[in-house]
């Protein structure tokens, strides 16, 4: 075994340290004999992103001493510790040598090993100027996953919430995937289920389980949680004493069949209540527009009231009645309460008369748009979710204009009771007060009411926090847990509050960043560090509409066309925009608002199914999107009068396949990028990455470029023999395509001419240690690279935006 000896001379920690020496005493021996030696590159120093002055050339020599020629070596560089601009996997000429030129990685220590029939050589390189990973944009706050005490904690998305018949309050966190607990008294939060950032419908014991945007939670019994999976389209029972996770119901994919546990349906079931007496649940079935009952006997899931399938305002018989989206339910004896969101109503359902009534909201509000106080008759909701009963009345949280509603349940009369008063117009904002009217709320989600009655307990899914407010007098509100923020622009580091980033964009010393929840596109001047607006309003409302006052749903794949002036966007509004750089002016160029499905022709009529990436051809002319949920890649032509998008790849189904065209085939392509009249596409569910050389038309031959469809880790090397977990994000600068490696928990890079992969930093051992005072956090996102080759990206995890570069 080679003796490898690294002495550290007069400083504390490898990051920035001078004075170190590598002595390689030794070459190491196979059990077949080989050995590989150091010829000669050992020992350099150099900058950061720069070529060593000289290639490292090693030398192979067999059992009985004599050169090894035709031997292939295997070069490969530790995570962070640069890559190769030739070939990792040469043969040894006639004199049993093998040589390639090294660029330095970002960490102070390089290291590079040479293997061949068994044996290894290590080379170690020091970089003169190494890098540090920092918080580059943002503070620390808002939209996390963290557990603690109080102001310590963090949520990424607050929504369902109810108390345990242990006191305790349990929260769905829809963005970490996890069900929270919160000790009302002590205010600490843990989290008892699932692991944030990992989704799926994973049965097991706490850590072990997975959900999948767990929407609504409601108590069963005194030991046990529902929750509302939505995305998965299932509902799951967490056994409170064990954390023992499990599905009730649904798990045979999104519809609305009626059946027995794993045989039933749903369509994104959005909350769920529990009715003890009765042995069954309520689910209010969000994109089914209907009211399911689960009977916690036998399993049986059965629709209640509602058309499945049609949405619709009529009262009356349980089977002729129509809901629109609805979003929240609460029973009280045999009355059912649901938000009705679309209708902008709060129904009533009388379970014993079998008949639908309306209890609040004026009617003729379609889509929902009102906040109004008043009798029933005049009373308008704008955007309503999650409710509770208590004491004759129902109170309700009115999401988009951040206030909590009271409705008498005797006559439907409309009371607000925390938030800006009707009179003063909707303000948001992380203000507690003693008096409910002069608190300020972010987008409260869920409400649920302490068991002796004392107070209101409310999610909040904008500030993130879970706030209290005591039902007498002025309706004091305090926070009980996380810090309660607001989006605001200013210093990056210093006053920027950001509300989940995901994509970002590069225009010359400009940076635009895709607010997924913020709802707008923030622009960062990387001169002098500040975080101003292009598009989007304040007010987070995710209704999306163009022109000046733009407003977007949920955006979050941005691209950038320096030349035109343009930037353009797309999302979970399902639309494909374009946002004019010099005034922020928006347009739609294609989809229909929150309109999903698969269709080709002039921009208007096209639709999508979660475009997750974006790429412009050299001159400007082609709109590539990655169309995500419906494996294809597609094209908007940007020079035809209708903006006409079709189909360049994929078939109708996810899988794996190489071919011209609609003749291969993709599962879940989450990025492009264009370089050389080829689009790369990040290939993310098969774990490799494709490359379509494109035809004068835009169409062309799909290849598998980098990865083993097969094996999905973490692996560097050349291209196919390198793997990749879940890449996504892809971004050029000059040779280098630089990756986000999701599930690898890492940024890669390719070096195009030689065929390479490296990591730059990361890698798949949970979070390995960065370069500077961070550690790589989990989950990385989207990137953007300067020519400098500094680094900016996002992650699923952290409400930031981090910075790989020179300290």
């Amino acid at each position: 075994m080679k003796h490898r000896f690294v002495f550290f001379l007069g400083c504390g920690s490898l990051v920035g340290c001078a004075g170190i020496l590598g002595i390689d005493d030794l070459p190491e021996q196979s059990s077949s004999g080989y050995t590989v030696s150091v010829v000669s590159g050992a020992g350099q120093s150099g900058q950061v992103g720069k070529a060593l002055d000289a290639p490292v050339v090693v030398e192979v020599r067999d059992a009985t001493g004599a050169i090894a020629a035709g031997r292939k070596v295997t070069f490969t560089a530790s995570d962070g510790g640069g890559y190769f601009t030739d070939s990792v996997t040469p043969a040894t000429d006639a004199q049993g040598r093998a040589s390639i030129h090294w660029v330095l990685g970002p960490s102070a220590l390089n290291e590079l090993r040479a293997t061949a029939e068994g044996a290894t050589a290590t080379v170690t390189a020091t970089a003169t100027d190494p890098w540090q990973l920092a918080i580059g944009i943002g503070l620390p706050v808002g939209r996390m996953f963290r557990d603690g005490v109080g102001d310590a904690a963090r949520f990424g998305d607050a929504l369902g919430i109810t108390f345990g018949g242990d006191g305790k309050l349990y929260i769905g966190d829809g963005l970490a995937h996890t069900v929270r607990r919160l000790d009302p008294v002590s205010r600490e939060v843990t989290t008892i289920a699932g692991a944030a950032g990992d989704s799926g419908i994973t049965q097991g014991i706490g850590p072990a389980a997975r959900f999948m945007v767990p929407y609504g939670v409601a108590r069963e019994g005194n030991g046990a949680l529902l929750v509302a999976s939505t995305n998965a389209h299932v509902i799951q029972r967490v056994d409170l004493a064990t954390a023992m996770v499990s599905v009730i119901a649904g798990g045979n994919g999104s519809g609305a069949g009626n059946g027995t546990g794993g045989a039933a349906q749903f369509n994104l079931p959005y909350a769920v209540d529990c009715d003890d007496a009765r042995q069954v649940a309520y689910v209010a079935d969000h994109a089914n527009h209907v009211i399911r009952e689960i009977n916690l006997v036998n399993g049986a899931v059965k629709t209640l009231a509602g058309i499945a399938g049609t949405q619709g305002y009529a009262d009356g018989a349980l089977t002729e009645a129509t809901f629109k989206f609805p979003t929240g339910i609460t029973h009280n004896g045999n009355t059912l309460y649901v938000s009705d969101s679309a209708n902008a109503r709060i129904r009533q359902i009388d379970l014993d008369a079998g008949r639908v009534s309306t209890l609040s909201g004026a009617a003729g509000i379609e889509p929902a748009g009102g906040f109004v106080d008043g009798d029933k008759a005049t009373a308008r909701f704008h955007s309503i979710v999650g409710l509770t009963y208590f004491n004759r009345a129902v109170y309700v949280a009115d999401r988009r204009v951040h206030a909590i509603r009271k409705v008498s349940v005797d006559d439907g009369s409309v009371t607000t009771i925390v938030g800006s008063p009707p009179s003063a117009g909707a303000k948001f904002g992380a203000v507690d007060a003693a008096n409910g009217l002069e608190a300020r709320l972010f987008q409260p989600h869920g409400v649920t009411v302490s068991a002796d009655g004392t107070a209101l307990y409310v999610t909040e899914a904008g500030g993130t926090d879970v706030r209290r407010v005591l039902l007498k007098d002025n309706y004091e509100v305090t926070t009980v847990a996380a810090k309660a923020v607001v989006p605001t622009n200013g210093d990056a580091r210093k006053e920027a509050i950001l509300d989940w980033p995901r994509g970002l964009a590069l225009a010359s010393d400009k940076l635009l960043v895709a607010e997924t929840l913020g709802a707008d596109i923030r622009q960062v001047d990387l001169k002098t560090n500040v975080v101003t607006r292009l598009a989007g309003a304040d007010d987070e409302r995710n209704d999306p509409t163009d022109g000046a006052a733009a407003r977007f749903g949920y955006p979050t794949a941005i691209a950038i066309d320096e030349t035109k002036g343009f930037a353009y966007l797309a999302g979970g509004d399902q639309l494909v925009r374009q946002i004019a750089l010099a005034t922020g002016e928006t347009k739609t160029l294609a989809g229909e608002a929150w309109s999903r499905g698969m269709v080709n022709g002039p921009g208007k009529s096209a639709r999508f199914n979660d475009v997750q990436g974006i790429a412009i051809d050299t001159a400007g002319q082609k709109l590539y999107l990655a169309d995500t949920l419906n494996h294809r890649i597609r094209m908007l032509d940007l020079a035809s009068a209708d903006y006409r998008v079709s189909t360049v790849a994929g078939g109708d189904f996810a899988s794996y396949k190489d071919g011209s065209n609609l003749q291969a085939y993709f599962h879940t392509p989450r990025a492009l990028a264009f370089h050389d009249n080829a689009l790369y596409v990040s290939d993310s569910g098969n774990h490799v990455l494709r490359r379509i050389t494109l035809d004068e038309n835009g169409y062309g031959e799909v290849i598998t470029f980098a990865g083993n469809r097969g094996e999905p880790k973490h692996v560097d090397g050349a291209l196919l023999d390198a793997r990749f977990l879940t890449p996504a994000n892809l971004v050029f600068q000059g040779d280098l395509l630089y990756v986000v490696d999701i599930d690898g928990n890492a940024l890669r890079r390719i070096h195009i001419p030689s065929g390479t992969v490296s990591t730059l930093l990361g890698g798949p051992a949970g979070a390995p240690a960065g370069p500077g005072p961070l550690t790589m956090p989990k989950k990385p996102a989207y990137l953007a690279v300067r020519p400098s080759g500094e680094v900016l990206f996002s992650t699923y995890q952290e409400n930031v935006v981090f910075r790989l570069g020179p300290s």
